[in-house]
């Protein structure tokens, strides 16, 4: 369970076989499916053709989207050929691909095909995680340290996982004298051969790189206005770290630094030919996102609307083809659940899905 979720109401229940169907017109989704098997899945998840892919620690599950049924799940923790190396709280890192799944643990790389088959493994003891093949190479991070400072780095790796080019670095967070918290998150996608970045420092950017590390274009709003983190956000924070992180929190909460600023960017998903990125602006349930193309073009701006899942963020989600998916838990079945809002952004108001507000620049 988690604070601060909320409740939904007014829902149509249908059953169909082991799975039970939510139809709602109301605020949240379209449709909703109970996803009985898990139980803590991880922040990502991925939709990809018919499927969904959701990790919950050494564990990779495969359902289908055409009837919300588990077709697989696969991986346990362990260090045979079919387990992964995480500890209880951590998931395994997981990219997927036309043809093939791509896992991440501990000391290895391992490949299944895309219903779950095992096919090979890699082992790999180097220091960068979060890989993703692009062009018969991998791009993968690290956590550096540079005198004072320490950065996480975005790099080119060859099909050894060996290191072939810096593409890009940020500021770290989490610095030796201080733990600032409600800052921005790095990280990183690959769609069509490009590699987009957002960095630790919360602005409003977002980088492009071509295949070869090769710097193509920012996608920037200097006139952003990020929301202030008021009175209310500083003691939810302090009350979810107290319960969830309690023993971390007495040990560091000297260290504690709280920014003024919400981040401009929660994440960013890119879908055919838009870049969504979302911010922590808000209308009540609905938080605002940024469209744009591939080239970086403003399109225009649309409230999109998401379960908070805590002080911190909703609960997870993705856009693909053209639609919001959500998992949630509901606090009273304690049961996750798949919400789905299309999303129609070129549409004019008497046009547009009830759920998907427009704005004009």
């Amino acid at each position: 369970m988690y604070l601060y979720c909320k409740k939904m109401s007014k829902i149509t229940i249908y059953a169909i076989g082991s799975v039970v169907l939510f139809f709602s017109f109301f605020l949240f989704g379209e449709k909703v499916a109970v996803l009985s098997e898990i139980s803590k899945p991880a922040f990502d998840f991925f939709v990809d053709g018919d499927q969904l892919f959701i990790t919950q620690c050494a564990t990779i599950y495969i359902y289908s989207l055409k009837d919300f049924k588990l077709q697989k799940n696969f991986g346990q923790r362990g260090e045979g050929p079919r387990e992964f190396k995480v500890h209880t709280q951590e998931h395994v890192y997981v990219s997927v691909q036309p043809d093939f799944i791509l896992v991440g643990s501990g000391g290895k790389i391992s490949f299944f095909s895309r219903d779950g088959r095992f096919k090979e493994e890699i082992r790999n003891n180097t220091k960068f995680g979060s890989f993703t093949p692009l062009d018969g190479n991998y791009i993968g991070y690290s956590n550096e340290n540079e005198g004072k400072k320490r950065y996480t780095v975005v790099n080119i790796l060859d099909s050894n996982f060996k290191k072939i080019k810096e593409v890009c670095r940020g500021e770290h967070s989490l610095q030796k004298k201080t733990i600032a918290l409600v800052t921005g998150t790095f990280h990183y996608k690959v769609y069509n051969d490009n590699i987009y970045v957002v960095y630790w420092d919360g602005e409003f950017l977002v980088d492009c790189f071509g295949k070869n590390g090769d710097f193509k274009f920012s996608l920037k709003n200097e006139n952003f206005k990020r929301r202030k983190v008021n009175v209310q956000d500083r003691e939810r924070i302090h009350k979810w770290c107290k319960f969830y992180w309690k023993d971390w929190y007495h040990k560091n909460k000297h260290r504690i630094k709280i920014n003024e600023y919400w981040p401009a960017i929660g994440t960013f998903f890119v879908d055919g030919s838009i870049i969504y990125i979302s911010t922590y602006v808000r209308q009540k349930d609905d938080w605002l996102f940024y469209l744009y193309d591939l080239k970086g073009n403003y399109l225009q701006k649309i409230y999109l609307p998401l379960y908070e899942r805590n002080v911190w963020a909703p609960y997870p989600y993705s856009i693909k083809n053209g639609k919001l998916y959500q998992i949630i838990e509901n606090e009273e079945t304690e049961k996750w659940e798949l919400h789905i809002t299309r999303i129609n952004p070129s549409a004019g108001p008497s046009a547009r899905s009830p759920h998907a507000q427009v704005m004009e620049q």
